[in-house]
């Protein structure tokens, strides 16, 4: 799960998701969520966020595959 968080505008989050991305991807992880935060939707997110997490440790615990 990625997670960016961009002050400002927000236009940053796509890039720093990218990136965060390739790196997983150089590694042979795959990324099964990406998730950007900003100014905008932070009331909406955060809660999201949570639940995104629970999700991940539930079906870390049933043994999801998190590799390519």
């Amino acid at each position: 799960m990625l997670i960016a968080c961009a002050g400002g505008t927000g236009r940053g989050t796509l890039e720093c998701l990218t990136q965060l991305e390739r790196g997983l991807t150089h590694m042979g992880i795959r990324a099964y969520d990406r998730i950007p935060v900003v100014h905008y939707n932070s009331t909406y997110m955060l809660p999201a966020l949570q639940a995104a997490g629970k999700t991940y440790a539930e079906r870390l615990e049933t043994g999801f595959d998190m590799y390519y």
